[in-house]
């Protein structure tokens, strides 16, 4: 994709996009350990602690 095309669509109203002007494909495996951490570091957040 080019950035006149991505202006292009913006004129057309559109003002959700993906691609790889934006972003370049990456690994599956990448998805899955960032989820996990994500994850994790909710769960530590978000644990019960006896604090008041």
């Amino acid at each position: 994709e080019t950035r006149s095309q991505l202006e292009a669509v913006r004129d057309w109203g559109c003002d959700g996009v993906q691609g790889y002007l934006l972003a370049q494909p990456f690994p599956a495996q990448w998805l899955v350990q960032t989820h996990a951490a994500v994850a994790e570091r909710a769960r530590q957040l978000l644990r019960p602690t006896n604090l008041v």
